[in-house]
């Protein structure tokens, strides 16, 4: 699956992946408090720390890879907040939608392109995140193959 640069492709990759990413949302929620997940592509260089969450997911060669980082997990923490991804001008959007977010409904994505530049949205479906089933061996963080 392509992720690219634009609002229509990342609509559709909520679209396809909402059941597994709602599940991770949860249980990212409830492991690591109020958070987002972190989308990123291959050739996204991202901040030490926020390569994987506290799962530790990394860049992989041909992989999109998309990850929970909440405000109370260790990985949060150790890189000083949101304002430290690629793009630090969109920091305090990425903590309001956080702060505002009704995690048992919606869920906060933020997608990391090429060009530097972070897309930021809160979406809801269905299953809601506390009822969507965890997919079989899935983690809080996971790769999609496929590139940008």
């Amino acid at each position: 699956m392509a992720i690219y640069e634009d609002r229509d492709s990342h609509k559709e990759f909520i679209e396809q992946k909402w059941v597994e990413m709602a599940a991770v949302a949860w249980a990212g929620y409830q492991a690591e408090g109020r958070g987002a997940i972190i989308i990123n592509g291959p050739g996204v260089k991202l901040t030490k720390g926020f390569t994987g969450g506290e799962s530790g997911a990394r860049n992989l060669p041909g992989k999109t890879e998309a990850f929970y980082v909440g405000e109370l997990g260790r990985a949060f923490k150790e890189v000083g907040g949101w304002d430290h991804l690629p793009n630090k001008k969109v920091g305090g959007s990425i903590a309001k939608m956080v702060r505002k977010y009704d995690p048992e409904t919606h869920v906060v994505f933020v997608f990391i392109r090429r060009d530097g530049g972070t897309s930021i949205y809160t979406v809801t479906s269905h299953p809601l995140p506390p009822n969507a089933p965890m997919p079989p061996n899935a983690k809080r963080a996971f790769s999609i193959t496929g590139g940008i």
